[in-house]
């Protein structure tokens, strides 16, 4: 009798102590920025969403609040060349990441994996940069070209200077660009060139809206684990709907249908991803991922055959062209949405 109250009492104590313990550890943040309502996306994307999540709310509010403090308005009102107040309050935002510990990592695809590693690229770095912008009412924007991305500050409203956040963090050179020089490949972290008709029709050196910025980063939760299948397929679907002309949500919605069990093996699901796979090729031909999904689309609507022509443009992966030739999708073959 004596081993069991002593027993209940222990689980009583026990269980009092989680309950107070988990209590305490729910952060709320103290900003909303979009930055903070993506990294929401994420987590409520993953059965993983208990995984250190608070304290990547708090890391965002503590950088806001030390580049905050760091932004002294006595100081910034006192210069008088606006380009030059601009590039004061950009090396000061790059200043207080770098006293984060921030590193650069190219690729790093999610706020989660950034925030978890303090690795950052261009488009994670970004909206470190959107977000502060956001609190402090500064005139910053996203800005996509192929294959990389970076920030634009207006300095006047005809007038603005590129700023590259890769360049910023990791390299001792001077991280402003010219749109011309984007063109031209000449960034330090990123060499892909393209046309001013290539430009209009991807929306390339446009300044992005909070709203392309959210569906930017819908477009990049493949990279996350343990994904829930209906919510995961909802944002991607609504960063299409935000992001119409976008290749990449294009791509990255039929990866998923075609690698989840859930819409691996239903016919429609096969039908739309090939459907989806053949507007993200026609947009970028040279792209090896695309051709690579595009592959794949094709197994799984039975044209192993047209599978392996494209597979040759893409990966030119054995794995993936033996399984075409003996009439294997890519699910069959163990592929899945983070592949």
């Amino acid at each position: 009798m004596k081993l069991n109250i002593t027993l209940c009492f222990f689980l009583f104590t026990y269980f009092s102590l989680l309950a107070q313990e988990s209590g305490s550890q729910v952060y709320k943040p103290k900003y909303n920025t979009i930055t903070h309502k993506i990294l929401r996306t994420e987590q409520n994307l993953t059965n993983k969403s208990g995984s250190g999540y608070n304290s990547m709310y708090k890391l965002l509010d503590d950088i806001i609040d030390s580049a905050k403090s760091k932004l002294d308005p006595i100081i910034l009102d006192s210069l008088t060349d606006d380009r030059e107040k601009a590039i004061t309050i950009l090396q000061s935002i790059n200043r207080t990441l770098k006293g984060f510990n921030f590193n650069l990592y190219i690729h790093t695809y999610t706020l989660t994996e950034m925030l978890t590693k303090k690795k950052m690229d261009c488009d994670t770095g970004s909206m470190l940069y959107i977000m502060v912008a956001q609190e402090l009412n500064l005139p910053i924007y996203m800005v996509e070209v192929p294959n990389h991305s970076f920030i634009r500050y207006y300095y006047s409203d005809a007038e603005y200077l590129n700023w590259d956040t890769n360049v910023a963090l990791g390299y001792s050179i001077s991280p402003i660009y010219s749109d011309t020089q984007y063109m031209h490949g000449e960034s330090v972290t990123n060499s892909s060139v393209f046309t001013i008709e290539e430009a209009v029709k991807n929306k390339y050196l446009q300044s992005m809206s909070l709203d392309d910025d959210e569906a930017y980063f819908y477009s990049l939760v493949l990279s996350l684990t343990d994904l829930k299948a209906r919510e995961t397929r909802k944002v991607l679907e609504k960063s299409l709907e935000l992001r119409p002309f976008s290749h990449l949500s294009r791509n990255n919605l039929a990866w998923f249908l075609l690698t989840t069990k859930e819409y691996a093996n239903v016919k429609n699901d096969n039908i739309i991803a090939l459907k989806l796979a053949t507007e993200a090729v026609s947009m970028f031909e040279d792209n090896k991922a695309y051709n690579d999904t595009m592959g794949c689309a094709c197994a799984s609507n039975g044209d192993f055959t047209k599978a392996i022509m494209y597979e040759k443009k893409g990966g030119n992966d054995k794995k993936q062209l033996d399984g075409y030739k003996n009439n294997q999708t890519c699910f069959e073959l163990g592929y899945r949405p983070q592949d």
